[in-house]
């Protein structure tokens, strides 16, 4: 659970994720002592893709998870590392757009960056943050 935000009148936003099924996301208010909600969750998206860089060489170890939208609260909690070959999967993906953070030493942060995972194939672009030799 994330946030009371007020304790008259206090929401609270419930994420749920399981495995190969869809996450699902939804605000209650909690007006009596037992509150239900009911979630009924779907078939997962596929969200895969290949990290590269500015030469289209793979990113191995590179870090892609989910992240909070510009004033918003992180949806998902999912993380992953890319493959030797720069590839990465999340098979219990919502199938809405949501932001992404894809970060690697020495390479520039992207964060905030929304995709929508629709089980084709993404390429990302990390550029080096050092200045070639001239």
């Amino acid at each position: 659970m994330a946030g009371l935000s007020d304790p008259v009148s206090p929401e609270v936003v419930i994420a749920v994720q399981a495995e190969s099924l869809a996450p699902q996301v939804k605000t209650i208010t909690l007006s009596q002592r037992a509150n239900t909600l009911d979630f009924i969750l779907s078939k997962a998206a596929i969200f895969r893709g290949r990290i590269i860089d500015q030469n289209g060489m793979p990113l191995e170890g590179a870090t892609i998870r989910t992240d909070a939208g510009t004033g918003e609260v992180r949806k998902y909690d999912w993380l992953d590392h890319s493959t030797v070959d720069g590839h990465f999967e999340w098979n219990s993906a919502p199938t809405e757009e949501i932001p992404f953070c894809v970060m690697k030493e020495g390479y520039q942060t992207r964060s905030n960056w929304r995709l929508t995972p629709d089980s084709r194939d993404h390429e990302i672009t990390l550029q080096s943050v050092e200045t070639p030799d001239e």
